[in-house]
């Protein structure tokens, strides 16, 4: 069975707008530059859309030196630059109860934040010769700031699945971004990523984990912050498994460095049962 890359995206900061590419470097713990930053409170706990969905309209671009960040989506004419240089003070951060090595800055991207969202918040990187480890059943498997595997592959013809009932129901149709995937499949069947049992594309081999379970922020519409109780609702009356609702895989690249583009072939080995 054989897809396309439909789209790549990725979330330079964890839980904000996310950045749609062209082509982009696959790496051992992830995509190139996704979650290499998070948002903190003054605890040093991770803060999401689950929180504060209007991190969703914090719209946020590469340039040479770092980041761009615009918030006018949130009545706000004040924009902002990040570079990475900026971040030297070592430290930890907590996300899912599990403590990670970060990076803190004593520039104004805090001040930033906290204006922003109306609580003391800190931004923190990633350090470059650290990756967060994660548990995988019996495997170690490393990542960034991501919720918990390195990468998430979505499939359009299941998005148009869950929008047909959606629509059949009176709701409106959501788009691709409520899921935050990095990864977009064209040309299979609807749910068919889930019997996969790996994604090669190119030189590079993503290996499927699990299915990916979700929670109330794929209800955060991410062009206006508003949560509804849509698609979750939905998606629960057709994709519940073992009390989990599952739209999505989440893979792993191994020890692959391989380069990716929009359009490229996708070759899916199906599961052995």
């Amino acid at each position: 069975m054989t897809a396309a890359i439909h789209a790549i995206y990725v979330y330079p900061i964890k839980s904000m707008a996310g950045v749609s590419l062209d082509s982009s470097f696959i790496q051992p713990w992830g995509l190139n530059g996704d979650r290499e930053y998070m948002l903190v409170d003054d605890k040093g706990v991770f803060l999401s859309q689950r929180t504060v969905p209007q991190m969703a309209l914090v719209h946020i671009s590469f340039s040479e030196n770092g980041l761009q960040l615009d918030a006018s989506g949130l009545g706000e004419s004040r924009k902002l630059n990040i570079s990475p240089d900026e971040f030297k003070i070592d430290g930890r951060a907590e996300i899912w109860k599990q403590q990670t090595a970060a990076q803190y800055t004593d520039s104004d991207v805090d001040t930033f934040f906290s204006d922003l969202f109306h609580q003391r918040c800190r931004l923190v990187r990633m350090p470059v010769d650290h990756r967060r480890v994660v548990q995988h059943q019996t495997e170690r498997i490393e990542t960034s700031f991501a919720d918990s595997l390195p990468l998430m592959i979505a499939n359009r013809s299941s998005l148009d699945a869950l929008n047909s009932r959606l629509v059949a129901n009176g709701s409106p149709a959501v788009r691709m971004d409520r899921f935050r995937p990095n990864l977009v499949l064209d040309g299979i069947p609807a749910f068919a990523e889930d019997n996969v049992a790996s994604f090669q594309i190119n030189q590079s081999t993503l290996r499927l984990l699990k299915a990916c379970s979700r929670c109330i922020l794929v209800n955060v519409n991410q062009q206006t912050a508003e949560v509804f109780d849509e698609p979750l609702k939905t998606l629960s009356t057709f994709r519940r498994v073992q009390n989990k609702v599952n739209f999505g895989v989440h893979t792993s690249p191994g020890n692959c460095s391989a380069l990716i583009s929009v359009g490229d072939l996708v070759s899916c080995v199906s599961a052995e049962f």
